[in-house]
């Protein structure tokens, strides 16, 4: 048995992906991002989402071979 993991808050998101969703300034009044050369503020953006990128399943299975790897 061996387990494979990530100790980041933001692992299972990247791993798995996300839905489209909406990301609202929180601790400070306005996002500040880069976007097509430029500078931008805004206190809310549409994000489209993510598709998954399984790291984690790559790496187990490159170890330990597909016949024996398992998601939890």
């Amino acid at each position: 048995f061996v387990r494979v993991g990530a100790n980041t808050e933001y692992a299972t998101y990247v791993h798995e992906g996300t839905q489209p969703h909406r990301i609202s300034a929180r601790r400070a009044p306005l996002l500040v991002f880069w976007a097509g050369g430029r500078v931008v503020y805004a206190r809310t953006v549409n994000h489209p989402g993510n598709r998954p990128n399984r790291y984690l399943t790559k790496a187990a299975t490159r170890v330990l071979g597909s016949r024996n790897v398992r998601t939890v």
